[in-house]
């Protein structure tokens, strides 16, 4: 479960890049280099493309279900992560 939690914190801490110095998220297009943000309707979809594109430069790892095994867990309990990180 430790490894599950490096997965929920990468995903904030991609937050907070996008946030910057300012705290204030500007529209851009979306890109797989930070996930979604919460409470958007593209929240789940581009948190789920994050997740699979871009810790590949942190851990080595690619796509859903290679980060799933290297966190020993599935891909639903990474949908859960997903889903929660949105809706908060």
């Amino acid at each position: 479960m430790k490894k599950l939690a490096i997965i929920a914190g990468t995903m904030a801490m991609g937050l907070g890049i996008v946030l910057g110095a300012t705290g204030v998220a500007f529209a851009s297009p979306p890109t797989h280099t930070t996930p979604g943000t919460p409470g958007t309707p593209s929240c789940v979809g581009q948190s789920t493309a994050y997740l699979a594109e871009y810790p590949h430069y942190i851990l080595d790892v690619s796509g859903i279900g290679n980060l799933a095994t290297y966190a020993g867990a599935t891909v639903p309990q990474i949908k859960q992560i997903i889903d929660q990180y949105c809706a908060s």
